[in-house]
């Protein structure tokens, strides 16, 4: 599922990229970098964004996603909820730099609330929010997750530094609720 548009309301879907245990490499070749993608522009900020009750098992890439095109800073994301949500092995094909919530990997970020979503055998974190450091801005303000759950994320990583987070939630602004990360 992708998007570039304001308004979006995604409820009670299910999305897996394997079936009767055969792996469906979605995304793949048609540059959908995760389940529930919203791609945002430069210059630009999508608003008003909900994901409810919505699952994902086993994605190619990151579950959940909010990301730029084609620039790293410049455009963002606004007034989005992420509520009783899953991501249940994100990074299932790809086997890299992946996350069940890649929330956003480019651009700022604006009242985001995530709320009673869980994460589970995700294949790098299973929540990112990847803030600023030299070569890549990233502003993110009133972002809150609350009751929320990692479980088995983190356990692999890449080799590169960029690659080695390994975590159940990584933020740098943020505000985290009685949120718990297992091994």
């Amino acid at each position: 599922m992708q998007d570039t548009a304001d308004r979006l309301t995604c409820e009670d879907l299910y999305v897996t990229h394997a079936i009767n245990g055969a792996y469906l490499p979605f995304g793949k070749k048609g540059g959908c970098a995760a389940a529930f993608m919203v791609w945002g522009r430069e210059g630009r900020t999508v608003r008003d964004l909900v994901f409810r009750r919505c699952s994902v098992e086993r994605s190619y890439h990151h579950g959940f996603s909010l990301n730029l095109v084609g620039t790293r800073e410049g455009g963002g994301f606004a007034n989005i909820l992420y509520d009783r949500c899953h991501a249940i092995g994100a990074g299932s094909g790809l086997e890299r730099w992946s996350c069940g919530f890649d929330i956003p990997d480019a651009g700022d970020v604006e009242r985001m609330t995530v709320r009673d979503c869980q994460a589970v055998n995700c294949y790098l974190d299973g929540s990112h929010l990847d803030g600023s450091w030299d070569g890549h801005r990233q502003w993110a303000t009133d972002v809150l997750s609350e009751r929320c759950r990692a479980a088995g994320c983190g356990w692999r990583s890449g080799t590169g530094p960029a690659e080695l987070y390994q975590s159940g939630f990584h933020v740098q602004s943020a505000r985290l609720l009685d949120c718990h990360a297992v091994r």
